[in-house]
């Protein structure tokens, strides 16, 4: 494997794909990831046709991510208001 560059990598994509390697490999995302255990982790990144890092697919994966986490935090506030709201 060859080095690459950090600036090829979009933070945000790393961290939803490192959460669902995690959820995958059944481990608890809160819970501590010790060096033996981080080292069963990998994780897919976007390529180009060209065969390089694809930085725009990953903030394009990272941005629907964000979107989809706000959407299920606005729909569990929604289901907390609806079971204090009272009708007159």
């Amino acid at each position: 494997m060859q080095p690459v560059d950090a600036s090829e990598f979009d933070l945000d994509y790393i961290a939803t794909a490192l959460q669902s390697a995690v959820t995958a490999g059944g481990f608890l995302y809160e819970a501590k990831l010790f060096a033996t255990r981080v080292k069963e982790l990998s994780i897919a990144v976007p390529i180009d046709e060209a065969g390089a890092l694809d930085l725009d697919q990953q903030r394009q994966i990272a941005s629907a991510s964000k979107r989809f986490q706000s959407i299920v935090a606005r729909l569990a506030e929604v289901g907390r208001w609806s079971t204090e709201a009272r009708i007159i």
